[in-house]
């Protein structure tokens, strides 16, 4: 029986499994579990199904579970509040020591299952719906709603930072960490210069030259 892991067992949790976020999630989850931390992911495939499938083959590929949870980007209190048990259910067969959320309808509904089952939850915004035109006045009063529920924050940008101190965030909750990108650590290729084009010379014409006619100028 194998030994258990030291480090603390992740459920991370998203709704949107597109963009930006599904990039950060398919890079970040690979990178805890190659330092040894049990990684699990939940995610609605609602959005993009073939985008979801492909993602949850690539994590599983590096041993990763994906837990498929239906959740809606509205607000929809009936499928939010199904969302909501389904997700303490699996909490509650997980048992992980820390919730990691992406994006807001995640946010929301991990960090009250979190506090509910009194867990902590790390939550990264990927930019707060609430700064985007339509979705200003439901998911700010949530935001705020919810803030006292989340253990630290991470904002991927300052912007986000400074409307998470708006939500009444503690600033010594409030993580600046910008998305980063594996690089291979190769170096760039070197310059070189743009390449010119130059017409073949014309070999010497052999004979007598025609005697070209006078050109007269006008009077």
């Amino acid at each position: 029986m194998p030994a258990p892991s030291a480090k603390p067992a992740v459920l991370h949790l998203i709704e949107a499994l597109e963009g930006g976020a599904c990039r950060h999630v398919r890079e970040l989850l690979p990178a805890l579990a190659a330092r040894g931390h049990p990684v699990t992911l939940a995610a609605s495939f609602r959005r993009d199904p073939p985008l979801a499938r492909d993602t949850a083959a690539a994590l599983a590929a590096h041993g990763i579970p994906v837990h498929e949870l239906p959740m809606r980007r509205a607000v929809s209190p009936l499928a939010d509040m199904a969302s909501a048990r389904r997700l303490a259910r699996l909490v509650r067969t997980l048992r992980p020591a820390l919730i990691h959320t992406h994006s807001s309808k995640a946010g929301i509904l991990g960090r009250l299952i979190g506090a509910a089952h009194k867990i902590p939850v790390v939550h990264t915004p990927h930019a707060f719906p609430f700064l985007m035109e339509g979705w200003q006045v439901p998911y700010r009063l949530l935001e705020r709603l919810a803030q006292p529920w989340a253990a630290a924050l991470i904002a991927v940008s300052e912007e986000e930072a400074q409307a998470a101190r708006g939500l009444g965030f503690p600033p010594a909750r409030i993580h600046h960490i910008p998305n980063g990108s594996d690089y291979p650590g190769t170096a760039p290729p070197a310059e070189t210069p743009p390449p010119r084009a130059a017409a073949p010379k014309r070999p010497p014409r052999k004979g007598p030259r025609r005697k070209q006619p006078a050109v007269n100028s006008p009077p």
